[in-house]
């Protein structure tokens, strides 16, 4: 008894298997997903101490749709007829893409013909729906763009604290494969540099653009836990999200008043900030727009 007592190793022992037993506890804790909380806020802390991206030119305008511009209008939605002076404004401008962050599955009358003659005529532009599910209903693209390379979904991946870390990117149903309309766009954009989507030489069901493999999500990636990882999802980088987006109003738009050196070359997004028609998603990085005025 007194040389197991007298064992130098015991103690070190001891720690061991107390180590391992803890271990084995949080593992058991975390497999039940309730250290997942925990873990994306410290996923959340990681992301803002990261040192701030270099601000490089931007690719993209934002065309923003506020209170003003809706009082101006006298309506909402904006008819059909604005719709379609607004993009034949931006294309004279030969921007690379347009997004139209705005539901266009009903006519909004005036200016519906016009409206409807001019989108399938611009491939620039891309219209978007939503796939709906879960207790949300689907809404249909414009349906003269119906089943083209002209619509992208807009349904995000929203965790349960409310916030938005992963990015849909394709959503195949079965018969068809939607594209998010955020990936169209930057398809677009890539587009003119010659860059297009290739298969991983050694994951053929990964998608590569140029250097870069987008390595698709699983369900324990991060903090996550048996989290959905149906369709092809991403971890989304917020590495340029603290650099202040450059946005212009409608109405600058409509009285000619931005510079063609802000749409020329550019991803260009026509959506809606005002209060009254809410459209605002939370990130893990504050975020938020540079209004300019000409």
């Amino acid at each position: 008894m007194q040389s197991i007592l007298k064992n130098p190793y015991l103690p070190l022992a001891s720690s061991i298997v107390a180590g391992l037993l803890c271990g084995l506890v949080i593992l058991g804790i975390r497999s039940t997903g309730q250290l997942q909380h925990l873990e994306l806020s410290l996923y959340d802390w990681l992301l803002r101490s990261r040192p701030a991206a270099a601000a490089g030119e931007s690719r993209i305008t934002y065309i923003t749709i506020s209170e003003e511009d809706i009082r101006r209008q006298g309506r909402w939605p904006i008819s059909d007829e604005t719709l379609a002076l607004a993009l034949r404004l931006l294309l004279d401008y030969k921007p690379r893409a347009v997004g139209v962050d705005l539901y266009r599955d009903i006519a909004v009358p005036p200016g519906h013909k016009e409206l409807a003659e001019l989108l399938p005529r611009e491939p620039r532009v891309i219209m978007i729906s939503q796939l709906g599910g879960g207790g949300i209903a689907r809404i249909p693209p414009p349906p003269v763009l119906e089943g083209s390379e002209q619509v992208g979904f807009n349904d995000l991946l929203v965790d349960a604290d409310g916030i938005t870390r992963r990015a849909l990117l394709f959503q195949d149903d079965g018969d068809d494969v939607a594209y998010a309309f955020p990936l169209r766009l930057a398809l677009l954009h890539l587009a003119a540099d010659g860059i297009v989507p290739t298969q991983d030489p050694s994951e053929p069901e990964w998608l590569r653009l140029g250097p870069t493999t987008l390595k698709p999500f699983t369900s324990s990636d991060g903090g996550y836990v048996d989290a959905d990882e149906a369709g092809y999802q991403i971890l989304l980088d917020f590495g340029a999200a603290a650099q202040p987006l450059q946005a212009f109003s409608l109405t600058d738009l409509l009285d000619g008043h931005i510079e063609a050196r802000y749409l020329t070359d550019r991803v260009v997004l026509i959506g809606v900030t005002a209060e009254s028609v809410p459209d605002v998603f939370q990130i893990p990085l504050p975020y938020g727009f540079h209004s300019s005025t000409q």
